[in-house]
């Protein structure tokens, strides 16, 4: 029985191996089993088959035994094996997909991508709600000569608190209100007037007013919200690496002598 059987698979892979050789002349088609386990008993299965192919049909021999042997998991294919070249190292998996963590990283970019857009849809709205825009900024240094920063849930950075001064509202009433809404800072002196500046970075009509302030209370440190997502008291020497451009020149100015500019 085993002589009928090897015969058989014999005479139908031969003609597979002359149609790989015709099809690839210059290539060396070599054998495709793969090696036996190290508790496989020499003789039997595929081993059996193999004894009985001639030893000058090596490559014949090796495409029986890969399809006689009942452990090995390879399987036939008639395309891969005419197109493969046999002598080619084996190609290593498709890497893993990337994990969840890298979507905080990818949202980052998209939000950075959209800020020019976000600001110019919303300059658009308040130029035609207000015939100028004009907002407040606070400074404000703790007694061990910290500076209080946030960060916004819609633009990247590190700014000082502050936000648009409303309708019927002064600068000072604005400027209580944005210290309260995001810092949890309540004023206990007055404020006092740096400057005020033209930020044409963001349009040619917006005016920032800076306030220093040293006297306050904080009776617990803000909870994140939709707005802003973090707060809190840095040295100046050791700032986030993100904070703006405009947060530094104006701490620059306040705290280190710079000369005071008419821009943001």
């Amino acid at each position: 029985m085993w002589g009928t059987a090897c015969r058989d698979l014999y005479h139908k892979f031969s003609s597979v191996s002359a149609i790989r050789n015709r099809a690839l002349p210059r290539a060396e088609i070599g054998p495709t089993a793969r090696s036996d386990p190290p508790n496989r008993k020499p003789g039997g299965g595929a081993d059996a088959i193999a004894a009985m192919v001639p030893a000058s049909d090596s490559n014949q021999m090796g495409d029986v035994q890969a399809m006689a042997d009942p452990k090995s998991d390879s399987k036939f294919d008639s395309k891969s094996d005419l197109t493969a070249d046999p002598d080619a190292a084996v190609a290593p998996r498709a890497a893993a997909p990337a994990s969840r963590s890298s979507a905080p990283g990818r949202l980052a970019r998209l939000r950075r991508a959209g800020e020019p857009v976000l600001r110019r849809v919303l300059h658009l709205w308040w130029r035609l709600s207000r015939g100028l825009t004009l907002g407040v900024r606070a400074l404000v240094i703790d007694p061990e000569g910290r500076v209080f920063l946030v960060r916004h849930s819609y633009v990247s950075g590190w700014y000082l608190p502050g936000g648009g001064v409303e309708i019927g509202e002064t600068l000072g009433e604005a400027l209580v209100r944005e210290l309260s809404e995001e810092g949890n800072l309540h004023l206990t002196g007055a404020a006092t007037l740096h400057g005020v500046y033209l930020n044409a970075r963001v349009s040619r009509r917006d005016h920032v007013a800076l306030f220093v302030v040293r006297d306050f209370v904080q009776p617990a440190p803000p909870r994140p919200n939709r707005e802003i997502v973090a707060a809190g008291f840095f040295p100046v020497d050791a700032l986030p690496a993100d904070t703006t451009r405009g947060t530094r020149a104006r701490l620059a100015e306040v705290l280190g002598g710079a000369p005071v500019t008419e821009h943001w």
